[in-house]
């Protein structure tokens, strides 16, 4: 951060592809590998710092939010577990939004699909924005994505955060 010259550690990830048993635990393999990545560079802050520095982690991470039943193997709730992250957009109550939040929605053979599997988490920062969701607008798109107007099969997510 420029103005308070404060060192934020940012991570980019994307988690092995697939929904299938196997995937996921492959996915909880790279996300201790990820957690573990974190803690030790975090745990060089300079000078002995009590606080540790902020981090973010984006990604691709190609698994569901976890739910009930979820909980216990979701890759995704290790990851939040393991870091103590909060997440920019509201996993709790994604399904239950009006339309239900998104972040990709594609066909495969004759399956299509609309899920989160894109996340922006987040740690020792405040979340003040994030990106609103064209969910509305894509309703009324006669294709899925990527489209003309859509190029990729997943919507950008962004948020803006400060520090505490």
């Amino acid at each position: 951060e420029k103005a308070t010259n404060q060192t934020i550690v940012v991570a980019v990830t994307h988690l092995k592809s697939k929904q299938t048993d196997q995937n996921e635990r492959i996915r909880r393999t790279q996300v201790e590998e990820l957690s573990a990545a974190l803690r030790n560079f975090t745990s060089a802050t300079p000078n002995n710092e009590t606080n540790p520095w902020p981090v973010l982690v984006l990604g691709d991470l190609n698994a569901d939010p976890p739910t009930e039943q979820t909980r216990n193997t979701s890759a995704v709730q290790l990851l939040v577990d393991n870091n103590r992250f909060t997440s920019a957009y509201d996993l709790e109550n994604s399904s239950e939004n009006d339309p239900p939040l998104f972040t990709t929605w594609k066909t495969r053979g004759n399956r299509t699909a609309r899920r989160v599997i894109d996340y922006i988490f987040y740690s020792g920062l405040v979340c003040t924005h994030t990106l609103s969701l064209p969910h509305k607008a894509l309703e009324e798109e006669r294709y899925k994505l990527p489209n003309l107007r859509y190029p990729s099969d997943h919507l950008m997510i962004a948020a803006k955060f400060r520090l505490p």
